[in-house]
């Protein structure tokens, strides 16, 4: 018996990125001095899609 084929195609309905509230809690984790928060997004800077990525550069905003 044949294995049903999977639609691996990705979803139209994606999540938008609310890139305000992105900036917001990195400026917060910024003048709070969480190294915590700081070093999760340190760790997932690579997998940032590129927009976000232009963003931070634009504003100054290094990690």
């Amino acid at each position: 018996m044949k294995r049903p084929k999977l639609n691996l195609k990705q979803k139209s309905g994606r999540k938008k990125i609310d890139v305000d509230d992105f900036l917001r809690k990195i400026h917060q984790a910024k003048s709070a001095g969480d190294e915590f928060v700081l070093d999760i997004y340190r760790t997932v800077y690579p997998k940032f899609p590129r927009h976000l990525k232009e963003v931070l550069k634009r504003k100054g905003i290094t990690l």
